[in-house]
């Protein structure tokens, strides 16, 4: 396995010269993405679904979204300190898990989940 952590690097081996990925790496993602996600795609198809989902990966739209990320975790941290205060023992991956799904509420649904501070369906 190669990692590059070089921007340029990487840019040169994804995008101007797509280089083949290793069979190994649909293995190790298919548990976490499924069948068909942009890690394991390759050309044509890579290029179609990367372009698809470019607008949503610019840095202007990133950063619009940074607001309600901190507004997250900014209640996380305060959960976390409600905890220690109290010297209660906590699921650490249940509270990660809240705080990620009201930051996806956001981002991809455009809705506050408000899973952090009660129940949610979703």
């Amino acid at each position: 396995m190669l990692v590059i952590i070089d921007p340029v690097a990487a840019a040169q081996v994804t995008i101007q010269n797509s280089l083949r990925k290793h069979p190994s790496t649909q293995d190790y993602v298919y548990p976490l993405l499924g069948d068909k996600n942009l890690a394991t795609l390759e050309g044509k198809e890579w290029r179609m679904w990367r372009a698809i989902f470019n607008p949503g990966f610019s840095s202007g739209h990133l950063m619009s979204l940074v607001g309600g990320m901190v507004s997250d975790t900014v209640l996380f941290t305060k959960i976390l300190a409600d905890y220690a205060t109290q010297g209660k023992i906590f699921q650490l991956e249940e509270a990660a898990t809240r705080l990620t799904v009201d930051i996806i509420g956001s981002v991809v649904l455009d809705m506050p989940l408000l899973a952090q501070m009660s129940e949610n369906e979703l």
